[in-house]
């Protein structure tokens, strides 16, 4: 367990054989921050890494790779940007957020393109072998118009035989 988003709240930190390394929120489960190391996840410890007398979370793959991380509130004080807004902008969290967020919109567009495929199927589709929505040559239209004096108007009144739906007129 380690503070991550430096909330005062220890989250659940895991590592995968594949690699991937997670922090959830130990009240949710809910992932607030992801990682993925290039083999699998060796050791997950908390140390003084930098030496600074402040704790890091420590991750090891079995191929040697060591990273270490710092709650987001201290990524932004040794950045310096603790007095931009206010708000630790630049810390880890705020990366992972967007890095979800362009995940979603990805997820959307794909989503969409496929939508777009299938209407331009249907379509060409349509056009192409579908004859209901042809009107026969012997098609006749009449029209009138008729006063209409409960609305004080005057209507446009069509007939079109063979019997078809008109669904609208100019």
């Amino acid at each position: 367990a380690y503070d991550l988003d430096d909330d005062g709240v220890p989250e659940l930190v895991s590592g995968w054989s594949n690699g991937k390394l997670e922090v959830r929120l130990e009240s949710t489960g809910e992932i607030v921050y992801k990682d993925n190391l290039g083999s699998a996840v060796a050791a997950v410890d908390v140390a003084d890494y930098r030496m600074d007398g402040k704790d890091e979370l420590i991750v090891c793959s079995v191929n040697g790779e060591v990273k270490g991380y710092l709650p987001a509130e201290r990524v932004a004080d040794d950045a310096g940007l603790n007095n931009i807004g206010g708000d630790g902008a630049g810390s880890l969290m705020d990366a992972d957020a967007n890095e979800e967020r362009i995940q979603s919109l990805a997820q959307t567009r794909a989503e969409l393109l496929f939508q777009l495929q299938a209407l331009d199927a249907r379509v060409g589709k349509g056009a192409s072998s579908n004859t209901s929505s042809v009107i026969p040559v012997s098609t006749r239209l009449d029209h009138r118009l008729e006063q209409n004096v409960r609305a004080g108007a005057i209507d446009l009144v069509l007939n079109c035989t063979p019997p078809a739906v008109i669904t609208g007129a100019l």
